[in-house]
């Protein structure tokens, strides 16, 4: 507004006289991320700032999640920016979880305007990559049933030892007494009789990247037979134990036979290729008995032991056909006399 202020009395009585002005703001409703990527090892912590780049009409609040909560967990659920501190950077703490993943594990943050100024709730969500490396450690756990810590010395089976993870490894159990654990690493026994069967479960020792193929095989199918020569882990369901099946095949020798199931990594994720193999040594204990056995149609049984009759006419032959009960190991030689 302009006016006369004093002077002259001819201009002392002019009227005011104006100009309207319009500024056009150059402030944009929106928020920043002083950091974008975060590398950060399982078990430990890392932060990131964020902060509003205009002033807002009400207070505005960002929702903060993780796309993947078992690999990294934040701190803060939410920031509240006021109007009278909106440009002072908040800070956002995210946490790698200690989990059982090999190598390298990713997941996003993810913030997002929930409430407030509606020039900010139109807002798209903006994120942080963030990739959490393996640090090879666990804070305690162990492994359930029967367990091999792979380096010789084993646990007792409660799951409640501490120690090392993250390991690529596979583990055999059994909830009966069917296989046990020798106490030497990578190897079991096993003990059944001729014609049964036993099982053993297996899972791995940590998540792999890719699929996991174990071999499982037998160092004589003609004496024990294994049901499922290949098992499948998943990055999915690694930790899932799957039931290795075998059985013993009835002969007629009488020997206990003596004999191993191995496993062994087949295929899959890099960082198992290098697991040794694990060893069931099964003994199958003999269930046949030495003996021979008299056969005719006429041959009758006096139900006295090793004690047989036969009825025929004078001067007339007869025959019967003698058979061993079980194979020997070497040649038997019977006499036959009257």
């Amino acid at each position: 507004t302009l006016s006369v202020k004093e002077g002259d009395d001819a201009f002392t009585v002019l009227d005011h006289q104006t100009v309207a002005v319009t500024v056009t703001d150059n402030d944009v409703a929106g928020f920043t991320l002083l950091s974008d990527q975060l590398t950060i090892t399982d078990g430990s912590t890392s932060t990131f700032a964020v902060k509003l780049d205009a002033e807002p009409s009400s207070d505005v609040v960002l929702a903060v999640l993780s796309s993947n909560t078992s690999v990294t967990a934040v701190n803060e659920a939410e920031l509240t920016f006021t109007t009278n501190h909106w440009n002072t950077p908040q800070t956002v703490t995210v946490n790698g979880v200690d989990n059982n993943a090999l190598g390298e594990s990713s997941a996003t943050i993810i913030l997002s305007v929930k409430e407030g100024d509606s020039a900010f709730t139109v807002l798209e969500n903006q994120t942080v990559a963030v990739t959490v490396i393996d640090d090879g450690t666990n804070t305690g756990g162990g492994t359930g049933g029967i367990a091999d810590t792979g380096d010789g010395t084993d646990t007792d089976g409660t799951g409640t030892d501490g120690g090392t993870n993250d390991i690529a490894g596979f583990t055999l159990s059994s909830d009966s007494s069917e296989i046990n654990d020798t106490g030497k690493s990578g190897t079991y026994t096993a003990t059944l009789a001729e014609g049964a069967s036993g099982s053993f479960a297996v899972k791995l020792d940590a998540q792999p990247v890719s699929n996991v193929v174990l071999a499982v095989v037998s160092t004589d199918e003609n004496a024990i037979r294994v049901k499922n020569p290949e098992l499948t882990f998943t990055s999915r369901k690694w930790n899932q134990d799957q039931t290795v099946i075998f059985s013993s095949v009835e002969d007629d020798n009488l020997v206990d036979e003596r004999l191993s199931i191995t496993l062994s990594v087949k295929g899959g994720d890099d960082a198992f290729t290098d697991v040794g193999d694990q060893t069931v040594a099964v003994t199958v204990m003999d269930n046949d008995s030495a003996g021979f056995t008299l056969l005719w149609e006429s041959l009758s049984d006096l139900d006295d032991s090793n004690a047989y009759a036969v009825t025929m006419d004078e001067g007339s032959t007869g025959t019967f056909r003698v058979k061993l009960d079980a194979q020997p190991s070497s040649d038997v030689e019977l006499t036959v006399k009257s």
